[in-house]
C-alpha cells in the first residue's frame, strides 16, 4: 500500500470546511441582518428636570414658602428631599414634599442662606437645583435733628449713643445738627444719650450731654416722618441745661440703663438747682472772664463735682454778685435752652420736693377731663374743680378742707395748728 499523500488530505480538509461554512450561510446559520432586526433595543431611563421657585428675600422672623417644579418624562418623581447647605440655621417644614416653607431666625447682621433639593425618579435618577435667599435682620430707624447750644458751639463733634454703638456727625456752624440712625430691634430697649464736644480750635472746654430715652420711645415720639426734632422732644437740643441735668442724674453714681430707672432719677432733679448749673457752664462758655478751675477738663466734670461747683458758685458772686441770677434769667428765656411750651395739666401729678423725694412722703394731685381734680395727701383727700388759661391753672373748693393738726409749744402756752388746703396755689400753707 502506498503511503498517504498528507498534501491531498490538507487539500480534502480544506474543501470540506469551506463547503460547510457556505453551506451555513445559506441556512442562516451565521446569524444576519433580519435576526437583528427581531431583536428589541435596551430602554434608557431619562433624568428628571427641577426647577426652584421664591422670593429671594425673608426678614428675620418671617417665613418664606420655596415651590419646586419637578417633571420625568419617562416615568413620575419618587421623592423630594430639601436641606441648607449654608448660612444661619432655619426652621425648615415639609422638606420631603414639593413645597419647603423656611422660618428665618433671629439674626444680629444680614446673611445669605443656600438651599437644594434632590428629587428622585421611579428608576433612581435624580436632579438637583439650589437657591440662595438673604436673611434680612428687623432694623429700628430713625432720623434726629437738634442744636448743640447755650450759644450756638461751632463745628462740634455730636455722637448718639445707643448701648455699644455710636453715630457720629459734626455739627455746622450753627450748631445745627441731623443724624440717620439705624440698630437691630433687639436695641429697642436701649437708652440713647446724646454727646457733643467742642470743636478744639474754638470751644475745647466743651462737652454737653443729653439724656434721653429709649430708641422704641423716640421712634413712637417721631411719629411717621420718622424724624425726632425739639418739638417732639426738647431733649435733642444738647445744651448746658440738658447737661447739668445729665450731672445731677449722675452724681450718686446711679446705674441708669433703662428707662425706669430714669424715670425715677429725674425725680431727684431740682429744677432750681439745675439752673444753677446751667448757669455757671454758660457763664464758662460764653464769659471769657472765667474759666474751668485748674484741673478741671471740661464743662461737664465741673458741674459733676458738688465741691467745684460749690467753689466756683463763690469765685463767680465774689466777682460779680449779679452774674449768676442774671444769667438764669437770659436762660429762661432762650427757647432753645427751655422748653417753655404748657400743654394740658390732665393727669396725675406728684408734688414733693426733688432732693427729698426718697425720704418723705409724697401728695397727689389729679386732674381730670371733665374740669374736676383730687389733691390726695397722707392726711386728707380733697375734690376741686380747676380750670386752665394761658399756662396758668386755678383751682376751686366749695371749702378750705382741713388736714392733720398737732400742738406747738410757745414758752407755757400751747397752740393747736392744723393744716389746711385752700384754693391758695400754696396747698401746703398752715393756719391757726
Amino acid at each position: 500500500m502506498s503511503p498517504p499523500n498528507f498534501h491531498f488530505i490538507k487539500y480534502l480538509k480544506q474543501l470540506l470546511l469551506a463547503t460547510s461554512l457556505v453551506a451555513l450561510t445559506a441556512c442562516g446559520g451565521g446569524g444576519g441582518d433580519d435576526d437583528d432586526d427581531d431583536t428589541p433595543p435596551v430602554a434608557t431611563n431619562k433624568n428628571p428636570t427641577v426647577s426652584i421657585s421664591s422670593d429671594s428675600r425673608v426678614t428675620e422672623g418671617g417665613e418664606l414658602v420655596l415651590q419646586a417644579t419637578a417633571t420625568d418624562s419617562d416615568g413620575e418623581i419618587a421623592s423630594y428631599a430639601w436641606q441648607q447647605t449654608s448660612g444661619p440655621e432655619l426652621t425648615l417644614s415639609g422638606s420631603d414634599t414639593s413645597k419647603l416653607t423656611i422660618t428665618a431666625p433671629e439674626i444680629e447682621e444680614d446673611a445669605i442662606v443656600v438651599v437644594s433639593l434632590i428629587v428622585t425618579d421611579d428608576d433612581a435618577a435624580t436632579a438637583t437645583a439650589k437657591v440662595s435667599i438673604e436673611l434680612k435682620r428687623k432694623v429700628l430707624s430713625l432720623k434726629i435733628t437738634g442744636i448743640v447750644t447755650d450759644e450756638p458751639i461751632i463745628n462740634s463733634s455730636v455722637a448718639v449713643q445707643i448701648g455699644d454703638q455710636q453715630f457720629e456727625v459734626t455739627a455746622d456752624a450753627e450748631g445745627r445738627y441731623s443724624v440717620n440712625i439705624e440698630v437691630d430691634d433687639s436695641d429697642a430697649d436701649e437708652l440713647v444719650k446724646l454727646v457733643a464736644l467742642g470743636n478744639n480750635a474754638i470751644d475745647p472746654d466743651v462737652e454737653f450731654i443729653s439724656q434721653l430715652k429709649s430708641i422704641a420711645t423716640l421712634i413712637s415720639q417721631a411719629g411717621s416722618d420718622g424724624t425726632l426734632s425739639k418739638d417732639e422732644n426738647f431733649g435733642v437740643n444738647i445744651t448746658n441745661v440738658s447737661t447739668a441735668e445729665f450731672a445731677l442724674l449722675s452724681r450718686n453714681g446711679a446705674d441708669i440703663d433703662s428707662e425706669q430707672a430714669l424715670d425715677k432719677a429725674l425725680l431727684a432733679v431740682d429744677a432750681d438747682e439745675k439752673l444753677l448749673l446751667a448757669a455757671i457752664i454758660k457763664i464758662i462758655v460764653d464769659d471769657p472772664n472765667f474759666s474751668l478751675p485748674e484741673g478741671i477738663n471740661s464743662t461737664l466734670q465741673l458741674v459733676t463735682s458738688q465741691q467745684e461747683t460749690a467753689n466756683f458758685v463763690n469765685n463767680v458772686n465774689y466777682s460779680n454778685a449779679k452774674l449768676i441770677e442774671d444769667t438764669k434769667t437770659a436762660i429762661k428765656r432762650d427757647t432753645d435752652l427751655v422748653d417753655n411750651s404748657f400743654s394740658s395739666v390732665v393727669g396725675s401729678h406728684l408734688i414733693v420736693s426733688p432732693k427729698y423725694y426718697t425720704k418723705h412722703s409724697a401728695s397727689q394731685i389729679e386732674f381730670y377731663t371733665d374740669g374736676t381734680g383730687r389733691y390726695i395727701d397722707t392726711s386728707f383727700d380733697v375734690v376741686f374743680s380747676w380750670t386752665q388759661q394761658d399756662g396758668v391753672v386755678n383751682t376751686i373748693l366749695s371749702e378750705p378742707k382741713k388736714g392733720s393738726c398737732y400742738l406747738e409749744s410757745n414758752g407755757d402756752t400751747q397752740q393747736r395748728m392744723c393744716r389746711y388746703i385752700t384754693d391758695s396755689e400754696n396747698a401746703n400753707s398752715f393756719r391757726k
